[in-house]
């Protein structure tokens, strides 16, 4: 049995990242009901009053890789030729230290997409958190379902392997609000 069909065959359940499931329904109509785009905060779901009974999960990644990957992510760098129509990828990308900077500085912290601000930060206690890093092991746990597939890699993963390496990269998210992250996530 595939994951979605798993998915269709539980309780409700919402993906933070903009999945979200029923027994009832196709996921495809829920994404589209209740995700207006993909990494939509907890509070933007949350006044949706039929998915308060939902199973709700979030994933979550070390502050470092999920801004690296943000910054190599495909969709900042895929270009439109308009003579043919075509999407294409540049065959490399330079590493801008600044550029990284600014992502960091505007980019939300899971903490910040996940807690309740007109709450002092609530952040609600039946939340069940997935850790990339352990991706498999968490969807069986919370889940039920076992994940047999790869994930996404991104075709600029040799430069990310090097700005992660990086040391002012790892400083400029050590002295941001995404510290939080790592603290709260990872002690």
């Amino acid at each position: 049995m595939d994951i979605l069909q798993k998915l269709k065959n539980n309780q409700r359940r919402i993906g933070l990242t903009g999945g979200i499931a029923s027994g009832k329904t196709t996921i495809t109509n829920y994404i589209r009901k209740y995700t207006k785009h993909k990494h939509m905060k907890l509070r933007d779901y949350y006044k949706n009053q039929e998915l308060h009974n939902c199973l709700i999960f979030a994933c979550v990644r070390k502050p470092l890789n999920r801004l690296v990957s943000l910054y190599f992510s495909p969709h900042r760098f895929l270009k439109k030729d308009l003579n043919t129509n075509k999407f294409i990828f540049p065959k490399n990308i330079e590493f801008d230290i600044d550029e990284f900077k600014n992502l960091v500085k505007r980019t939300p912290s899971c903490l910040q997409m996940l807690s309740f601000p007109p709450l002092n930060g609530f952040i609600p206690i039946d939340l069940k958190l997935i850790r990339t890093e352990n991706l498999n092991k968490d969807c069986e746990k919370i889940m039920k379902i076992n994940l047999h597939q790869s994930r996404n890699i991104s075709p600029f993963s040799e430069e990310a392997k090097v700005a992660r390496e990086n040391t002012k990269v790892k400083s400029i998210i050590e002295n941001s609000h995404h510290q939080n992250d790592q603290l709260f996530f990872y002690g």
